[in-house]
């Protein structure tokens, strides 16, 4: 009765149900699609330590068991497959899984493999296992019952705001309790934990001992002697009595390692002046939400720049102002920037999106981009580039002016045609003009009314929430000695307040194109708003680019008075623009 309702148009409310739950049987067919997949906690791993290794099914699956003999080639299973099944019911949704859990330990050293397995028509992906051979540290203390292992990850130099890895593992053969582990803190670097932190068996010259592992990432701040301090663990051991042997005796166990000292070096003198970037590994690449080539002039694109970044954190990641071409308006958005710890370190990815609208048909050039970093690997400097690109702008039918036809009276007045290939040159201007004034029947007129109707009351309703929205900017509007703050003015005022030259200059940029103040999109063009600012900026490069002696002699106080002020000028010019006239629309995204 419905459906039949619905096909002859007739009004029927259950119809969006029956929609609804016809999307949501198509929708559940995509979501439940089955899956197999693998992981491990660790990638890389020592000689004789286990590996936790994990293997889901999605969904649930009641019966049947992977072959998991494939395993044995690289590893011995220590420890399962047990197996478990989850049941999850989130925001209306339900899902479900099987997993199996084994603990693997590796035969030998090297680049090993655990293999793809097959369950229920799914395969999973194989997976990397790196197994390092024992350290030294480790066979030197392998008798006492709890000892460190620290590792620095080496690099041919240490330089500043560079990442430095460092691995911490506790090794401890005693069951105990009343643990204390001392936190890492270094002295003018930044510290932060990778991850959580991990804790496995491991088994040296046939005991089995535990193993509590924690990853660090290091960045100091500045040049010179770098020193991280020893680590201290102390806990109560529960032991047996060798002279009673049904009797168990505490003992006081603890553990310590030595200051590690590092040279950090300044950044290189053939360093361009440009943001300093010292990473692994840096590429930039570009995305375009059209194909450049049908652009139209008129027509919106946006172009996105991806940088992905390996041993350096997104978040440093500065791009270069962007050249503006002839012909081409450029509305850069706010930048987003994702990081992912690991036990390897960080891995960024630093994305900004720029809308673009060309003005002009004919050539558009769009200039190289050329992003200078420093790689820590090979101790040089490298340039991550994106070529320059020559387009061509069409011109665009929508954006031209169409013709009124000529009324009747005109016709009228129109000349007889001389001769008959002009009398049929003129049967087929009227055959087009009456194609044209008819459409689906109707006169041309009435959908010419109807369509400049529809303008009338669209520019009605926009000027209409213009006003509404004005009145409650006025109504909202601070003091005349009050400026609105922004999220990247306070972060502007924090930064300031440091020392850490390269933050004040990141700061800056983001509030620059947040605010845009007195029209300045970029730091050149806030540059040429007084000499006195344009002299501090000059300084703010000066101690970011050349010698990093001179990042403790810039008074970020002095630029956040100056930029105060040039804040308030900026609010008042803006009031005073808002009180002249009633209406004062921002810059359009399209062209005329």
């Amino acid at each position: 009765m419905v459906i039949r309702r619905w096909l002859k148009g007739e009004p029927c409310m259950p119809t969006m149900w029956l929609m609804i739950i016809l999307l949501a049987i198509l929708t559940s067919h995509n979501a439940l699609a089955d899956s197999l997949t693998a992981k491990v906690d660790r990638a890389v791993v020592g000689e004789q330590e286990t590996i936790q290794f994990t293997l889901t099914h999605d969904p649930q699956i009641s019966t049947g068991t992977p072959d998991f003999s494939g395993l044995r080639k690289d590893f011995d299973i220590v420890q399962g497959p047990s197996r478990m099944s989850n049941s999850r019911w989130i925001n209306g949704r339900s899902s479900s899984s099987t997993e199996w859990n084994l603990m693997l330990l590796p035969k030998r050293t090297g680049n090993l493999t655990i293999p793809a397995l097959t369950i229920n028509g799914q395969t999973s992906q194989p997976l990397a296992i790196k197994v390092k051979p024992m350290s030294d540290a480790v066979r030197e203390q392998a008798s006492r019952n709890a000892f460190f292992d620290i590792q620095v990850q080496p690099q041919p130099a240490y330089y500043v705001q560079g990442q430095i890895l460092y691995t911490e593992k506790l090794y401890f053969k005693v069951n105990h309790r009343d643990a204390s582990l001392s936190d890492l803190a270094v002295e003018d670097a930044r510290v932060e934990q990778m991850g959580d932190a991990k804790q496995y068996t491991s088994v040296i010259d046939g005991d089995r001992v535990g193993v509590y592992e924690r990853t660090y990432t290091i960045q100091p701040e500045k040049a010179g002697e770098l020193v991280i301090p020893g680590q201290r663990f102390q806990a109560t051991a529960i032991v047996q009595d060798p002279s009673y042997p049904y009797t168990n005796r505490r003992q006081m166990i603890s553990a310590n390692t030595r200051p590690i000292t590092l040279n950090i070096l300044p950044i290189p003198a053939q360093y361009p002046a440009a943001p300093w970037l010292p990473a692994e590994q840096l590429t930039l690449k570009e995305h375009f939400s059209a194909d450049p080539a049908d652009w139209k002039v008129g027509d919106p694109i946006t172009r996105t720049l991806i940088v992905d970044t390996k041993g350096m954190s997104a978040s440093q990641i500065v791009l270069p102002d962007l050249p503006q071409p002839a012909g081409l308006k450029q509305y850069p958005d706010q930048p987003e920037h994702q990081d992912i710890p690991s036990s390897s370190g960080v891995s960024g990815q630093f994305q900004q999106s720029i809308a673009m609208v060309p003005t002009r048909e004919g050539k558009l050039v769009l200039p190289e981009i050329r992003i200078p970093w420093w790689n820590t690997r090979k101790n040089q400097l490298e340039y991550a580039t994106l070529p320059e690109k020559t387009l061509t702008i069409s011109a665009n039918p929508v954006h031209q002016a169409i013709p009124l036809p000529a009324g009747p009276k005109q016709h009228s007045q129109a000349a007889a045609p001389a001769n008959q290939s002009d009398l049929q040159q003129a049967d087929e201007l009227q055959l087009n003009t009456n194609q044209q004034t008819e459409w689906l029947g109707l006169p041309m007129s009435w959908w010419a009314i109807a369509g400049w109707a529809l303008a009338i009351l669209g520019w009605l309703a926009v000027i209409l929430m213009t006003l509404k929205q004005s009145a409650k900017r006025r109504h909202a509007a601070p003091s005349n000695d009050e400026t609105p703050t922004s999220n990247q003015w306070q972060a502007l005022q924090a930064a300031c307040k440091t020392t850490d030259t390269l933050a004040i200059r990141n700061a800056l940029q983001q509030w620059v194109m947040a605010e845009q103040p007195l029209g300045a999109r970029n730091t050149e063009a806030l540059a040429q708003q007084s000499e006195t600012l344009k002299g501090l900026l000059q300084q703010l490069d000066a101690s970011l680019f050349s010698d990093r002696a001179e990042l403790m002699r810039f008074d970020g106080k002095t630029l956040l008075n100056e930029l105060t002020a040039l804040r308030k000028s900026a609010t008042a010019t803006s009031r005073k623009r808002a009180a002249d006239q009633s209406i004062n629309p921002d810059q359009p995204l399209y062209p005329n």
